[in-house]
């Protein structure tokens, strides 16, 4: 590595160039739920990464806010961490980063909102990320 850049070079296939990074220790992740969600909707993320690094995914259990899950989320947590946040566990990561970014070093947020969702959508949405995103389940209307 020269100058804090990968070293790269040909593949051993020959088939391009191939980049090579210094091991380094992996940092855990933190995967937060959407709403309705748990841990199956990380579960293809948890085949991939899971023999790389050490994953939690944080259960809100009756926790009725997004300062209280961010609050569960941060007392289950390592002391420094990655952390990704699927839709409403985005916003709960976005709370975790107002309550203690010096404890997060990397952060991801997929399909999250930052705009209140209005009164009459929010049924429709908690159907649609639980079955779209839970259980892989078409919303039939």
């Amino acid at each position: 590595m020269k100058h804090g850049l990968p070293e790269s070079g040909p593949s051993p296939q020959n088939r391009g160039p191939m980049i090579r990074f210094s091991p380094r220790p992996q940092i855990p992740l933190v995967l937060a739920p959407g709403l309705g969600c748990d841990v199956v909707v990380w579960r293809h993320q948890i085949a991939a990464l899971g023999s790389s690094c050490h994953i939690q995914v944080p259960d809100y259990g009756m926790a009725d806010s997004l300062r209280a899950m961010a609050r569960r989320l941060l007392a289950e947590a390592p002391p420094r961490f990655a952390l990704a946040g699927h839709s409403m566990g985005g916003r709960v990561a976005l709370e975790v980063m107002a309550r203690a970014p010096e404890r997060v070093e990397r952060l991801a947020l997929l399909a999250t909102g930052f705009e209140a969702i209005a009164l009459g959508d929010q049924r429709r949405a908690i159907v649609d990320a639980h079955d779209a995103a839970c259980f892989d389940v078409p919303v039939i209307d």
